[in-house]
């Protein structure tokens, strides 16, 4: 008998070591497992904590994947939070910017986080439109999602792809996979962003991250205020990282600057120095102005005919 009961508190003892052992090694001291979606939301809080705010971005995390060729792929979550009815209007119907001759955007998941419940929102409704224009017309397009009904206190999850850049197309590159060579950026191998990290909507945290190979070099800046920075690396890899925790929301004014110049910011390029990048855009665009000897007559004859020249 008391073999027995000696065995059965050593297996209890052993039991126990594991446990310790396996939680040990999947958090660190003190840390306790990631939040969750669910957690997130609710832990964001309500209208009463920000200024009675429509909604809440409670997660923003941007991370950008880019190869030798500067071809940008993008991994996007954000996760918002209504705190009013007006917030569940606005955030009825979600909507995606991009430039076909330059970018891509897929619509990889969304679900509407109620309670307990984690609600799918079919994808297959995405509908991809030209965007609204006035004065110049590009050929941007917009994807959009009406959602179902949503409620005060509803979290609304989104998960994209992007692949591309923001600049406009000035050739096509060779060497690169034909798929790939319209994403490629103006500058070949380059990579420029802006990014501002103050919204109309209180942030509870927005993350932007770039990952860049390894013989690649970062020039960046922050203005207009503090933020959260690290950088990693891996074999192949340098891993930049900005932050910020915590944002109020912020409420434009009339005869106000521009909003870059006085919201907090990153400012990031590749490119050996701000100079170089000025004088290759001076050199791109000056050859745009040449005419020919044909062209310049043909001009002569409109103004001619038209009684100007």
């Amino acid at each position: 008998m008391r073999f027995i009961i000696t065995l059965f508190l050593a297996l209890l003892a052993v039991q126990a070591a594991f446990a310790d052992t396996a939680d040990s090694v999947k958090y660190p001291p003190g840390d306790g497992p990631p939040p969750t979606v669910f957690d997130r939301v609710k832990n964001a809080g309500g209208a009463d904590k920000f200024d009675s705010a429509a909604y809440a971005i409670v997660l923003d995390s941007t991370v950008n994947t880019i190869n030798d060729a500067g071809v940008t792929y993008t991994d996007g979550y954000i996760l918002y939070k209504t705190l009013t009815e007006e917030g569940c209007k606005k955030l009825a119907v979600l909507t995606w910017g991009y430039e076909p001759l330059s970018s891509m955007v897929i619509v990889g998941e969304v679900n509407i986080v109620r309670g307990d419940s984690l609600i799918a929102v079919d994808n297959a409704a995405v509908l991809d439109l030209p965007a609204p224009q006035s004065g110049i017309y590009w050929s941007d397009r917009i994807k959009s999602l009406q959602l179902p009904r949503l409620y005060v206190g509803d979290g609304i999850e989104v998960k994209i792809k992007r692949k591309g850049f923001s600049y406009a197309l000035l050739d096509e590159p060779s060497g690169t996979a034909v798929e790939d060579q319209k994403y490629i950026p103006p500058m070949p191998g380059e990579y420029f962003d802006i990014v501002l990290f103050e919204s109309r909507s209180p942030i509870v945290e927005k993350k932007y991250v770039i990952k860049l190979p390894s013989d690649k070099r970062l020039h960046s800046q922050v203005y207009n205020g503090p933020m959260f920075s690290h950088t990693g690396y891996t074999d192949d890899t340098t891993i930049y990282s900005w932050w910020v925790k915590d944002v109020p929301a912020w409420e434009p004014e009339r005869y106000r600057p521009d909003a870059g110049d006085f919201l907090t910011k990153v400012v990031v390029a590749t490119v050996e120095s701000w100079e170089a990048k000025s004088r290759w855009f001076f050199d791109v665009n000056e050859s745009q102005f040449d005419y020919s000897d044909a062209i310049k007559a043909k001009v002569d004859e409109i103004l001619s005919q038209a009684g100007i020249a």
